[in-house]
């Protein structure tokens, strides 16, 4: 029995461990879930704004927008590009 009780104590320890960690995830996720939210909230109330200032693009803006810098992949580095020029 006096064998078994460090076990016991490591098992408790390692349980309360657990639940410490699900709590914290729980947390977690309850906090992602209101930033989500607050994502949605602001998205929907730009595209409305955005809607009501003009309904009228023109063929060249919506050609060029899924080109912009920010959706434009990462492909070529510096570093690379020193390493090739050497």
């Amino acid at each position: 029995m006096l064998q078994t009780f460090p076990i016991l104590t490591a098992l408790r320890h390692l349980t309360q461990t657990i639940e410490d960690l699900s709590k914290k995830v729980d947390d977690m996720q309850r906090q992602v879930n209101d930033m989500q939210e607050e994502w949605r909230h602001e998205y929907e109330l730009e595209s409305e704004e955005t809607e009501t200032e003009s309904e009228e693009s023109t063929s060249y803006e919506s050609d060029t927008s899924e080109w912009s810098a920010q959706s434009a992949p990462a492909t070529f580095s510096y570093k690379r590009q020193r390493v090739d020029a050497s």
